[in-house]
């Protein structure tokens, strides 16, 4: 459907027949997404809500068997490498156990997909994704419709943590869509799906110029909800800030984000332009792990999505341990994903601290990112994040680090106002404090840093071979 956006067929029609377009797609997506039994799937996820720790652990057990009884019997890759390691499901006695399973990565999934899907499903009844291939490796895996019906419920559920309505709520999106030509340079950069009550807004489009059009636009429109990328609503609200403009939009909620890292003072800024709170969404297309915002503002695993293992994976210079998700999904029957390398790490919590929303949902204190877009120093070691750095240089609209190779790191700034040399000049010791002398800092201000084709914008680049 992202194909027709940008065909000329599209950019032809005038802009109510646009409408009329996204209309007709909202509707079908609804019937896609939704099934027949979207009320008694948002019911028991309804009722997990409520389980104690030892409840859920329980659930996730029961779980847990089900899928490995199933890929055993029906799933030609495990049966193999369960016979391999002489592993047999009825053997399994706790969640624990999971750990005699080897771990599975995107490549092995990849270059072993077909003995993935399972055998008790006809092929022509599924259907296909396949991930954007960011990290080098695109992925494609099978599923029915029954994956995309319960991928849905988990959404509703974060959107119903976050406010939106049961009935004859409005949300605005900015996200990934090519909704509106490259090439237009005036309003509108929206078109409106009236089937869902929905506002599609351009990521592409949002400029210091048109920012105002977005700011009146959404105060007309009077959401419950926005959901956008993160790099979108924090822009957005930069060109807002410094234009003075603070949104007055009545029924906002809250403002959910998701598929990007949302750094903290980037989440600050958004909730401090738009008055609303921040509900960030951790999700990935293999659809292994779910990790939401509740009302408190705290990130919980959803335990009914997957069983999550926490992997050791790196710790900073201030003692921050870093861990790698690794998931077990529940959803996906037709191509099981059992112990997957997700390559997204996370910060724990000290403790098993209660949460006042008062669900018994694990906690996640801070999602970093993916693992692959970490800096690497000279002398090795691997810097999961630099991006607090920014955080005392004033006038940065925007930036993005480059790595090209071991010693090199090139940082691309989109200037606003307050930038100068002497800020330059801080930023630059700030990192060379935390990456080491050896590293050349290479500063390259831009006019824009434009979103990738996925409509996102990444912090980190990496060019460095897999191996170093």
């Amino acid at each position: 459907m992202r194909k027709f956006y940008s065909s000329e067929r599209y950019k032809r029609l005038p802009v109510a027949l646009q409408n009329a377009f996204v209309t007709l797609k909202g509707a079908a997506y609804s019937f896609i997404r939704k099934g027949f039994d979207s009320h008694a799937l948002n019911a028991m996820l309804l009722s997990a809500e409520s389980l104690d720790q030892e409840q859920i652990r329980a659930m996730q057990y029961r779980k847990v068997v089900s899928l490995l009884d199933h890929a055993f019997r029906n799933v030609p890759y495990y049966r193999s490498k369960f016979a391999e390691i002489g592993f047999n499901p009825g053997d399994f006695k706790s969640l624990d156990d999971l750990s005699l399973l080897p771990l599975i990565t995107k490549e092995i999934v990849r270059d072993n997909a077909g003995d993935f899907i399972a055998e008790n499903y006809r092929r022509k009844n599924l259907v296909s994704g396949a991930t954007s291939g960011t990290t080098g490796v695109s992925l494609t895996l099978k599923m029915d419709s029954r994956l995309i019906h319960l991928e849905h419920a988990f959404a509703r559920r974060q959107f119903r943590w976050a406010g939106l309505p049961e009935h004859g709520s409005r949300c605005a999106l900015l996200r990934g869509d090519m909704i509106v030509p490259a090439e237009q340079n005036t309003p509108p950069f929206w078109r409106y799906d009236a089937w869902g009550r929905e506002m599609w807004f351009s990521a592409y489009h949002v400029s210091e110029l048109s920012a105002p059009y977005y700011i009146s636009e959404l105060e007309r429109f009077d959401p419950h909800i926005i959901f956008a990328y993160p790099s979108a609503a924090y822009s957005l609200s930069q060109f807002a800030a410094e234009a003075g403009r603070k949104p007055e939009i009545r029924s906002l909620r809250g403002i959910v984000t998701s598929s990007e890292t949302f750094l903290d003072f980037e989440r600050r800024k958004v909730a401090e332009v738009f008055g609303s709170k921040i509900f960030d969404w951790y999700g990935s297309f293999e659809r292994v792990i779910f990790i939401g915002t509740c009302e408190d503002g705290r990130y919980h695993l959803f335990p009914d999505y997957g069983f999550t293992e926490f992997l050791p994976s790196d710790v900073d210079e201030d003692g921050v341990e870093y861990h790698e998700m690794v998931g077990t999904g529940f959803l996906n029957r037709v191509m099981p994903l059992i112990r997957y390398r997700t390559g997204d790490t996370v910060t724990l919590p000290n403790g098993n601290t209660a949460c006042g929303c008062g669900r018994h949902f694990r906690q996640v204190s801070s999602i970093i990112g993916r693992s692959d877009d970490a800096i690497v120093t000279p002398d090795g070691r691997r810097l999961s994040t630099l991006a607090h750095v920014f955080k005392s240089t004033p006038g940065i609209r925007r930036a993005q680090i480059v790595q090209d190779t071991i010693d090199t790191l090139t940082v691309r700034i989109v200037r606003g106002p307050g930038y100068n040399e002497a800020g330059e000049a801080n930023l630059i010791a700030h990192i060379l404090e935390r990456t080491g002398s050896g590293m050349r800092i290479e500063v390259i201000q831009e006019p824009v840093i434009a979103p990738g084709k996925n409509g996102k914008i990444k912090m980190v680049v990496s060019n460095l071979p897999k191996r170093e």
